[in-house]
This record gives C-alpha cells, sequence and structure tokens, in this order.
C-alpha cells in the first residue's frame, strides 16, 4: 500500500492587515495563483495548520484583538515567494 500525502494548498492567510497591505497582497496572490484567506478574529483559536486546511484539529491560544499584522505563506515553492 502507497502512502497518500496530501498536498499543502498554496495560500498566504492574512491577519489584522491595514487595508493598503491587504489590496498589495491580494494583488500579488492574484498574479501568482494564490488564494488569500484573511484570518477572523473568531479563528484566533486554530492553529495555523488548521487555517491553512490541515485537517488537524487541536485548539491553540486565541490571538488579542489588538494584535500585530501578519501573513503566512503556506506552500509556495521559493522561487514563486521571490517573485
Amino acid at each position: 500500500m502507497k502512502a497518500h500525502i496530501a498536498a499543502t494548498p498554496r495560500l498566504v492567510l492574512g491577519w489584522a492587515l491595514p487595508e493598503a497591505d491587504r489590496a498589495v497582497l491580494e494583488t500579488a496572490c492574484r498574479k501568482e495563483g494564490l488564494t488569500l484567506r484573511m484570518v477572523e478574529p473568531g479563528e484566533t483559536g486554530m492553529t495555523v495548520g488548521h487555517l491553512c486546511g490541515s485537517r488537524v484539529d487541536r485548539a491553540a491560544a486565541p490571538l488579542p484583538a489588538t494584535a500585530t499584522p501578519a501573513a503566512v505563506f503556506s506552500g509556495i515553492d521559493r522561487a514563486a515567494l521571490d517573485r
């Protein structure tokens, strides 16, 4: 029996991004064929893996509402990231 390894979804998670930064990231994602998924405040108790599409279902400590803006890139190779 062969093991099946699921492909990591090519996406970017955004959190608390200012509107101007979000617009730039949306444009970059569109050009590279990536999905931009903004994390909502109610999702902050999920792990990054879960938010990226992993089937892991563990709880994490919720982030404070005034968290620092961040972007997490998932399933993207170095060449695409450099572009």
